[in-house]
């Protein structure tokens, strides 16, 4: 018996791509994780109120979850991350967000994500706001740290009296890939 012609792949049959199988890699130390927005791991920067709630250390490096309480005057100037993105959930006020030529209003229930490599920054609509902001890959948090002072109470703390010196700020900035304008 004579064993049929296979036809060759053309227009009507194309050849099926390799397939790789690629093996999953179990992450050894991962554990599920409780934690409440408490004192002791709270800080105060520049008129806000940061809780890591996961920090890359948890996510083995994944992503980092702040829960944060802003006041109008605590914001950051326009700025550009390098390394990673940024989620904002807009749990209470509002806020309006400048993406490149781009103004977006956000307010309770809404969700901002800001791809790195995007220049923004926002502005509080409201004298008061509460986001939590997720962060990937984690490290974003050391940023807040670093320029932080541990919260003496979890209330949103008295503006600086001054703006700070921009020098420090850039120079800490630059620590973690962050380019302000």
């Amino acid at each position: 018996m004579k064993t049929p012609a296979i036809p060759a792949a053309g227009p009507l049959r194309a050849a099926a791509p390799a397939v790789e199988i690629v093996e999953p890699t179990l992450m050894p130390g991962r554990q599920p994780l409780l934690r409440h927005r408490c004192l002791q791991h709270s800080w105060w920067h520049r008129g806000s109120l940061v809780t890591p709630l996961v920090t890359g250390a948890d996510s083995l490096g994944e992503f980092a979850l702040l829960d944060v309480s802003l006041q109008r005057g605590c914001e950051l100037p326009p700025h550009t991350h390098r390394c990673e993105d940024e989620t904002y959930v807009v749990l209470e006020g509002r806020l309006r967000f400048y993406v490149d030529n781009d103004v977006l209003p956000a307010g309770p229930g809404d969700t901002m994500h800001l791809p790195r490599h995007r220049r923004h920054w926002f502005r509080l609509e409201s004298d008061y706001a509460r986001v939590l902001l997720h962060v990937a890959p984690a490290g974003l948090e050391h940023f807040y740290r670093a320029l932080s002072e541990p919260a003496q109470a979890l209330i949103v703390p008295p503006l600086p009296p001054a703006e700070p010196d921009p020098a420090p700020l850039a120079a800490v900035a630059a620590r973690f890939g962050l380019c302000f304008d």
